[in-house]
């Protein structure tokens, strides 16, 4: 993944005077800060705003896009619209991306083929579904603001500034949004034994995860039953079993434990454990390339911490965002460190710590 920096002005908590600056590239990204301090807010964004990642995660797309200036879309897991804007201001909410870009394109201002390294999304308190797209080149910056004429050819952005036509090149950018939209989101209380439940944000729990299980591990693509063997030896060398077998119950209403020769309902081993098999299994099943998880210390001694956060970002192709308490887990395995605070205010305050 290019090297993303992101800035989120008056989305929930975080206001244009406290302004949201993160920078997502490959590895683990750890958001720190006590109780309400906006970091599983920030973490919850890039699930809710899927919608738009998607539409823009074609060149095509964001062409269409900018070409249409406004666009009308739905954001996902929103009861009110209104209630991701800010609650200090009346001002629009905007989301603005800036993709580090490779210096060997030998840019320069004299050139009629662009290509973007910036676009802004912004959307307005009085028209919450209506979407703003902004484009923006390194050489000459603003374009779609500054651009007399905006067209479509193919994937290509065609503007016009200043009586000179310019082609802007936006494949970089929907690469950005496209791994944003491939990823999967796991929130706190994770529980794979819930009876009759069949999600819980984007992962499955219950039967419909057990029926997953049993169907990777006993079907006939080798693959997926390859699949089911990795995860169980990741768990087994993480716990320190000599043996592991994990089978679904003939009913398949819960999860069949052998440890050591011994047999056990998933009932019976404990959360910690249940909390291994139902996320390392939802991403592998998921395939994702950017995975979010929120306290991935919950209900985990902190021995097992590390193990369990190193081992799931494995199964993210690109990054992997998390939200915690624990410093001592993000100072052991984050390449960056966000930490959260409240202001006097009750906006929240973000700091990069490396």
């Amino acid at each position: 993944m290019k090297k993303t920096q992101i800035t989120i002005k008056n989305y929930r908590c975080f206001d244009d005077a406290h302004p949201a600056r993160i920078e997502i590239d490959n590895g683990i990204i750890s958001f720190t800060g006590p109780n309400n301090s906006g970091k599983s807010s920030l973490l919850k964004m890039f699930r809710e705003f899927k919608n738009i990642w998607q539409v823009l995660s074609t060149p095509s797309s964001i062409v269409q896009f900018a070409a249409a200036k406004h666009m009308s879309l739905s954001l996902e897991f929103i009861n009110d619209p209104l209630e991701i804007f800010s609650d200090s201001n009346n001002r629009s909410i905007s989301i603005e991306f800036e993709i580090e870009i490779d210096e060997s394109y030998n840019l320069n201002v004299t050139s009629p083929q662009l290509f973007s390294n910036k676009l802004r999304i912004s959307a307005e308190r009085s028209q919450p579904t209506i979407w703003k797209l902004e484009v923006f080149s390194k050489t000459m910056g603003q374009l779609t603001t500054d651009a007399n004429r905006i067209q479509q050819a193919g994937n290509i952005l065609q503007i016009e500034i200043g009586g000179a036509w310019h082609q802007v090149f936006t494949s970089d950018l929907a690469s950005v949004f496209s791994s944003l939209h491939k990823s999967l989101y796991i929130g706190p209380f994770r529980n794979a034994i819930n009876v009759g439940a069949t999600n819980y944000y984007d992962i499955q729990i219950g039967e419909g995860f057990i029926n997953t299980w049993n169907s990777w591990k006993t079907g006939h693509i080798k693959s997926q039953n390859l699949a089911i063997s990795k995860i169980t030896e990741d768990i087994r060398h993480i716990f320190g079993f000599n043996s592991l077998e994990i089978t679904a119950s003939t009913q398949l209403k819960t999860l069949q434990i052998n440890i050591n020769n011994k047999s056990y309902k998933l009932t019976e081993v404990g959360s910690g454990l249940a909390q291994f098999i139902v996320v390392f299994g939802s991403a592998l099943i998921n395939d994702p390339d950017i995975i979010l998880i929120d306290e991935p210390e919950l209900n985990l001694h902190p021995s097992l911490q590390i193990d369990f956060t190193t081992t799931l970002a494995k199964y993210a192709k690109e990054a992997t965002l998390i939200a915690t308490h624990s410093i001592g887990l993000a100072r052991s395995v984050s390449e960056h460190i966000y930490s959260f605070q409240r202001s006097n205010n009750a906006d929240s305050i973000l700091k990069c710590n490396t």
